[in-house]
């Protein structure tokens, strides 16, 4: 049989990329971001994207796992009134990779502080989804001065007090993040977004190329936050002993059908984490901002904008 692609699937790939391309340039032009990259020691480029709203607040938004800063475009928009700075993570998106590096969270933390550092910015807000809010938990407590507050999207970093379906399928040892055809790629999509159906067939489709250009980078990448079978999160990394030292005032933020991280989990972080609250959403899966901007920018915005307690409760478990 021939697996190569044929002519037609060559103008179909080529179709989609055109229509991702549009959209997403559409999405950055209404939420006001430009592409930019700052170069640190030993020519380490970070790409990021920012909406030089000069003078206002600044909003770190820190990516997950295998994601990149495109991931925030349509919460952006929402926050337009403040400074939206976005990185593309180490070995991610367009920063830099280097393979013989060990990309664990102290590695992503510190690479942070020295990307902030190097853009000057200083006394930041920051949100930070699935693998982005551990970096961002642990980013609180090492460098407690440079946060004002803290924003955790389903957040990894933590022992779930309920095995989700993602975690289930690692201890069997197969692993949802690695696809090598459609059918493994949709599942994963199930697990992670709770109506799949509302992705645009581009942008789906696209996102499938690029991940199977990226798997072997992907599975260098997990390996790196995984204890030695790659069935759990690293116990040296976690934050589980440190969630009392995130003083700054917290908004941890669940969907409820998240198959990667259980939303029970979003009870642990705010028991945990001292001036903090926490909001459930409906028929939302593990990455809000892409799924309910509108929602999710709403709570954010009510949250950083009068760092009062919502009149939101936890949803029963």
């Amino acid at each position: 049989m021939n697996n190569h692609p044929t002519g037609t699937d060559n103008l179909k790939n080529l179709w989609h990329q055109s229509c991702t391309r549009l959209i997403k340039g559409l999405g950055r032009r209404w939420a006001g971001l430009e592409r930019r990259s700052i170069e640190l020691e030993q020519g380490r480029k970070y790409a990021y994207y920012d909406n030089n709203r000069q003078g206002k607040d600044v909003v770190l938004l820190i990516h997950g796992f295998n994601a990149d800063k495109d991931h925030w475009i349509p919460l952006a928009s929402r926050l337009k009134q403040y400074h939206i700075i976005a990185p593309d993570l180490c070995g991610h998106g367009d920063s830099w990779y280097e393979e013989s590096y060990t990309h664990d969270i102290p590695f992503y933390v510190n690479e942070l502080k020295k990307f902030v550092d190097a853009l000057g910015v200083q006394r930041f807000h920051m949100v930070g989804n699935s693998m982005g809010g551990w970096i961002t938990s642990l980013f609180c407590v090492a460098y407690p001065e440079d946060v004002r507050s803290v924003v955790l999207l389903n957040s990894v970093g933590i022992k779930p007090p309920v095995v989700s379906p993602f975690f289930k399928a690692l201890s069997e040892g197969k692993n949802p993040f690695f696809f090598s055809n459609q059918a493994e790629f949709d599942l994963l999509l199930k697990l992670s977004v709770a109506d799949v159906s509302a992705i645009p067939k581009s942008i789906k489709q696209v996102s499938y190329q690029e991940g199977l250009e990226r798997m072997d980078r992907a599975r260098k990448l997990f390996a790196d936050i995984m204890d030695e079978d790659e069935r759990l999160t690293h116990p040296d990394q976690m934050v589980d002993s440190v969630l009392a030292n995130i003083m700054q005032p917290a908004l941890i933020v669940w969907g409820d059908k998240d198959g990667i991280m259980d939303s029970s989990m979003a009870d642990v972080f705010q028991r945990g984490i001292p001036n903090s609250q926490a909001v459930i959403m409906s028929n939302v899966g593990h990455v809000p901002m892409l799924e309910c901007p509108k929602e999710a920018g709403r709570y954010i915005k009510g949250f950083l904008g009068s760092q009062v307690p919502l009149s939101v409760s936890l949803a029963a478990q």
